[in-house]
């Protein structure tokens, strides 16, 4: 249920993806209508048609499949583990610990975003029906978020020098156990990749 909760606008975009498909491919035949026949005057409008719905199912899938492993990977990796992946990447350790931490403090921004986007909900700020007052609303939003990614970058900085940063490099290594992942989901990423590059040859 959180998992639906949090991305339920990623749900949204997929729906209206596989709609759109449904729509706009006119082969096949009619399924349903998405204005149903009973209604007067325009009853019977806007059909979707069978291989419509087809496209769509695969458009949904195909975004499914290369978000999903994204979000499994950053709700179940800690950041030590990024550090040593893209370090043995041959990415050098400042930059590995920065990719890192931002990976990681995401869900936190997007915590953080739906928590101040409520509380201008809470104080009468219309978000939904009026773009003007929406853009105008952006600034209670961004300026405290700066703040908290300023205040929250600057308390990470002292709490690396305070536990020694940078006095022992080079002690990042694979172990065993993390090789054999690593080489299974790059394995895994090319079989995901071979199976798109197929489905779009035309017989």
């Amino acid at each position: 249920m959180r998992v639906v909760t949090k991305f339920k606008g990623f749900w949204l975009l997929m729906l209206v993806i596989g709609i759109i498909q449904g729509l706009t491919v006119t082969q096949g035949d009619v399924v349903f209508y998405l204005i149903p026949r009973f209604i007067p005057v325009i009853g019977g409008s806007l059909p979707v048609y069978g291989w419509g719905l087809y496209y769509g199912l695969i458009s949904v899938l195909r975004l499914f499949a290369l978000t999903m492993p994204v979000f499994i990977v950053v709700e179940t990796t800690s950041i030590s583990e990024f550090v040593v992946v893209f370090n043995w990447l041959g990415l050098p350790y400042e930059y590995s610990l920065m990719l890192s931490l931002a990976m990681s403090f995401i869900p936190l921004f997007l915590s953080e975003l739906s928590s101040m986007l409520d509380s201008l909900k809470a104080r009468g700020c219309e978000l939904v029906d009026n773009p003007i007052k929406r853009v105008c609303a952006l600034k209670y939003v961004l300026i405290p978020l700066s703040l908290n990614a300023v205040e929250r970058a600057d308390a990470i900085g002292r709490i690396l020098e305070m536990r020694g940063y940078m006095k022992c490099r080079g002690l990042v290594t694979l172990s065993r156990g993390c090789r054999a992942s690593t080489y299974l989901l790059l394995l895994l990423t090319l079989l995901l990749g071979v199976s798109v590059f197929c489905t779009n040859l035309k017989p």
